[in-house]
């Protein structure tokens, strides 16, 4: 961007811009952004910008009308074609009913209600539109190439202008301050409409019929001024001629195509060689020279930011916006916009080393001296201004470090002629007691009194040669930052050399700066973050804690408790007492205040140059593409809250046409809401937040993006809700908002619900009574099965005790039963009975052992009910023998008597027995009584047994026995010897038992 050349200006020094012109302009302090075909455009041919009362910026272009949130381009093309047959568009008005006038080339006028086409008026067919207001009575006067026509009442009529300007072109409609409605046209000259009348305009020393005006616009002075076809710009004040303003004053041009008068009452004037800002008699230009794409200006507008908008007739669109960084570069003198240092000499100025030199900018210029000229494409690194006032400027050439006195002039020069360690210098630095350090790629130099006093290599204890900055911890301590061997300490009181690495905890060795804060504390740049060092402890913020890049080139703290971390893509501010407080406490820190490119920053900025901040509280910035400057008194903040509005709603993938309630059909599955906020200084960072009420818990994070996804929404009533905060932190005062009903399937209604659950308590009551009928059913079958297994168990139990008492005694089954066992018992008074089948063996031999298993069975069937009749119990059988006793179950006084009444009764059976089957068996019983012992034997198989001498006389009794006949004892004798009849035998001697006295017993007549 340039001012009008020097020569220029001497040559008309008489005229009102004298000298006055500026090194550095506002438009140099403004951010370029070019939009083209390129960015979405669909013409790059722009004829009229507006800017409506929601805040969107509208382009009328040949073709088409496009509208601009500041991030996407809406074309209504296809929208125009359902009325007219060309989208070339030439003026665009809105009125005071928000409804926006489309004045077209030829086809008549469009009428835009809410992004929908309400009216088309073909009445102006063939008449091309070249201007268009809407007067303080809403009236809307239309300015064609036939003459003035107005709406009124949804009518449109021409308005009768006499002979000489009825066919005219109608350059501008206007209203002055007075409320004067006023036109001019292609003939020359500047009218009134009153009460549809006309009548000319005419000030005092001039002749406005001679001058075609394409434009007009008043100031907040009342001064009017007039753009015009051939004579440049007109001023008129209280109805006079002030000046022109044209190339006989000075001015490029004297074509003006568009005129405007901005917030600041500055004139903003569009030609055909370029856009030009006008104030206190001064001219900045932009032209082609400044990247303006084309030259020829048709349309300007200012915006409620104070954004510039500039269409182009072929170049597209130009946006102007605040920065708040002011650029020094190469096209405003800047010897290389490749700055490594920056360096404050006095209030005002400031001296900048670049790859090709130095440069002094002073009071916003850059001037030349004998140093600059000396150190022309020379490579700079570092600039100390010292406090004796000598300048040390560290280079990379054979100089060395050049040292510079401002009030002589002198320059000398320190180098390897002079014991410096390298003539490849990066970093100057003077400590608290006046020494100067100076450290190069090749080790450390101390330097005092005009000579290199110590130096300081490997050898010495550096952990690397290489040195990139310097600082001082104490009075004592000079700090070292190296490339790649960390920090190394000198003592400067014993030349003891330390350092601190990674090993000890730094996130890199590669130590781009050092900075010493009022408190002491180090904060360290490197290639792994932040590093703060206090009281010998290290504290890091790195990439993972949240630090938005991961090299830092250094840490800059202002008066204001603010540190400014440079990086190379981006500058971040945060409050220095907190952003330590974080740190220390290992929490990572996110609350940047963020500048980079967008907000004006033209590049990034080198690793190992230097900034500062003077005591101006400006910053100076070095970067890759000249100086950035910020200046903290005065940063433009975009104070305008961002309108922010809800554009459209896609129901899956369909836009729908917007009301205050959505309607959603059930079986919608997603809804797209594209919504926007309308700031245009820097768009990209415009951030939003949304929330749907009904279903959303709480807001969403911040985000740029510009549209909410929601899939399969439940039916129901919904709020959706949106707020937008620009790139200065600045909220949006009011939610957009819409409204959504999504519509229930006839499944998802309270009827069906309330028919679900009435069908539900049915079929569970039928489910309950199917059931209970089961259960009942099977109840009854349990019971029949339980019955039955019952039964079985009783006759399984009866068998079990049937074959327990066959084979135990009753009092003793019952015993084991209730005790699992039975104890052994002495029986006094007991009677035993042994019966024998007489000749067994031989009548056996001619038997088959089923018959012979049948017999015995039913022999011994027929004893065992016998002997339980009369009170006995059957002990065993063994063969063909039997053995029961009596006297066992109870007591009782008739054992002997029982017993022998059961063997009658056997012996009866048996002489029976063979009048039956024919088939004879005969027995010989013997029966004695005495004590014996009964017992249980076995734990698988029980056995009850008795013992005793008793039972083996009892047992020889049988075998002296006759068949058929009963053998008593002595003893049994006696018991019973009232009772039966007794025949007394000879005494009989009998093994082991010596000589017996024996009776055989038959029961009495």
């Amino acid at each position: 961007m340039k001012k009008l050349t020097l020569i220029t200006l001497l040559l008309f020094s008489i005229s009102i811009f004298g000298n006055n012109f500026k090194t550095f302009s506002i438009i140099q302090s403004m951010k370029t952004t070019k939009f083209s075909i390129k960015n979405g455009l669909p013409s790059n041919s722009i004829t009229s910008i507006i800017q409506d009362n929601k805040g969107y910026i509208w382009f009328g272009t040949y073709e088409g009308l496009v509208r601009f949130d500041g991030v996407k381009f809406k074309i209504f093309n296809e929208d125009f074609k359902k009325f007219l047959p060309s989208i070339s568009t030439r003026v665009i008005l809105q009125t005071r009913d928000n409804k926006i006038w489309i004045g077209t080339n030829g086809d008549g006028i469009l009428v835009l209600d809410n992004s929908n086409f309400s009216a088309f008026y073909p009445d102006l067919k063939d008449k091309p539109i070249r201007s268009m207001y809407e007067a303080k009575d809403n009236k809307v006067w239309i300015g064609t190439t036939e003459g003035i026509f107005y709406f009124d009442q949804n009518k449109i009529t021409k308005l009768n202008l006499g002979i000489t300007l009825n066919n005219s072109t109608i350059q501008s409609i206007f209203e002055d301050n007075n409320g004067n409605l006023l036109f001019s046209s292609n003939r020359g000259g500047l009218y009134r409409i009153t009460n549809n009348l006309i009548s000319k305009i005419s000030y005092e020393g001039i002749d406005l019929s001679k001058y075609i005006i394409n434009d007009v616009a008043i100031d907040k002075n009342n001064k009017i001024y007039l753009g015009t076809r051939e004579s440049g710009i007109i001023v008129i004040e209280n109805h006079k001629l002030l000046k022109f303003i044209n190339k006989n004053t000075g001015f490029p041009t004297n074509k003006i195509n568009t005129i405007k008068i901005n917030s600041k009452n500055k004139i903003l004037c569009g030609t055909e060689k370029g856009f030009y800002l006008i104030y206190n008699d001064i001219i900045e230009q932009m032209t082609s020279k400044e990247d303006l794409s084309d030259e020829l200006i048709d349309a300007i507008l200012e915006d409620a930011e104070g954004n510039l908008w500039i269409g182009m007739s072929h170049g597209g669109i130009v946006k102007l916006s605040s920065m708040k960084f002011f650029k020094y570069a190469t096209e405003h003198g800047l010897k290389n916009n490749t700055v490594n240092v920056i360096s404050q000499l006095k209030k005002d100025t400031a001296i900048v080393g670049t790859d090709k030199g130095l440069n002094i900018i002073s009071n916003k210029r850059i001037i030349k001296n004998k140093l600059t000229h000396f150190l022309s494409n020379i490579r700079i690194r570092h600039i100390l201004p010292a406090s004796d006032g000598l300048i040390y400027i560290a280079t990379y050439s054979d100089f060395g470090v050049v040292i510079y006195n401002p009030i002589t002039s002198e320059i000398k020069t320190l180098n390897t002629d002079n014991g410096l360690t390298s003539n490849r210098v990066r970093i100057i630095f003077e400590d608290s007691q006046k020494n100067i350090w100076i450290g190069t790629t090749s080790g450390l130099n101390k330097y005092s009194n005009g000579k290199v006093i110590k130096t300081y290599k490997r050898k010495d204890g550096l952990t690397n040669d290489y040195i990139l900055s310097i600082g001082q911890s104490n009075k004592n301590k000079i700090l070292l930052g190296t490339d790649g061997g960390g920090i190394n300490i000198i003592n400067t009181n014993n030349n003891i050399i330390s350092s601190i690495t990674s090993k000890d905890g730094l996130p890199s060795n590669i130590i781009f700066k050092i900075l010493t804060d009022s408190e002491g504390d180090l904060w360290i740049s490197s290639t792994g973050g932040v590093t703060l060092i206090k009281n010998n402890n290290i504290y890091n913020l790195i990439r993972k804690n949240n630090l938005p890049q991961r090299t830092i080139c250094q840490i800059i703290n202002d008066d204001d408790d603010n540190s400014w971390i440079i990086t190379p893509k981006m500058i971040l501010r945060a409050s220095t007492t907190i952003l330590k407080k974080k740190i220390i406490a290992g929490k990572g820190f996110s609350n940047f205040k963020i500048y980079d490119m967008q907000d004006g920053l033209t590049s990034g900025v080198g690793a190992t140059s230097w900034s500062i901040s003077d005591n101006q509280n400006t910053l100076w910035f070095s970067t890759n593409n000249g100086v950035a400057t910020l200046d903290l008194t005065k940063v433009n903040l975009n104070k305008i809250k961002p309108p922010v509005t809800i554009e459209s709603v896609l129901l899956d993938d369909v836009t729908i046409p917007l009301s205050k309630t959505v309607i959603l059909p059930p079986n919608n599955k997603r809804i797209n809401i594209n919504y926007t906020a309308l700031s245009f200084v820097v768009p990209e960072k415009v951030k939003f937040l949304y929330k749907l009420e009904g279903f959303d818990k709480d807001w969403s994070k911040l985000t740029t993006n510009r549209q909410a996804t929601y899939t399969n929404l439940p039916p129901g009533n919904y709020t959706f809700l949106v707020k937008a905060v620009n790139n200065d932190g600045i909220w949006s005062d009011y939610n957009a908002e819409i409204k959504l009903k999504k519509e229930p399937f006839f499944y998802q209604t309270i009827l069906f619900y309330l028919l679900i659950t009435f069908l539900i308590i049915l079929i569970t009551s039928f489910g309950f009574y199917l059931k209970f009928r089961i259960l009942k059913k099977r109840q009854i079958e349990l019971k029949k099965i339980v019955n039955e297994r019952t039964h079985e168990l009783k006759e399984e139990k009866d068998k079990s005790d049937k074959l327990l008492l066959n084979i135990l005694p009753k009092k003793v089954a019952d015993e084991l039963k209730e005790k699992g066992k039975y104890s052994p018992e002495i029986f006094d008074n007991t009677s035993i009975l042994f019966a024998d089948i007489v000749g067994f063996t031989k009548k056996v031999e001619n038997m088959n052992s089923e018959d012979l298993i049948n017999e015995l069975n039913d022999i011994f069937s027929a004893f065992d009910k016998i002997s339980k009749k009369h009170n006995c119990e059957r002990i065993k059988t063994i063969g063909d023998a039997y053995m029961a006793v009596s006297g066992i179950s109870k007591k009782d006084p008739n054992h002997a008597s029982n017993m022998i009444d059961s063997a009658f009764e056997m012996r009866d059976y048996l002489i029976n027995r063979k009048r039956k089957i024919n088939n004879q068996w005969q027995m010989r019983f013997g029966i004695n009584s005495g004590s014996i012992i009964g017992g249980v034997v076995g734990t698988d198989k029980y056995i009850y047994d008795i013992f005793g001498d008793a039972i083996n006389t009892a047992s020889r009794l049988e075998t002296f026995s006759q068949p058929m006949k009963i053998n008593l004892s002595e003893y049994t004798y006696q018991l019973v010897k009232e009772k039966y009849k007794f025949q007394k035998r000879e005494r009989i001697e009998v093994k082991s038992k010596g000589v017996l006295d024996m009776y055989f017993v038959e029961p009495l007549e």
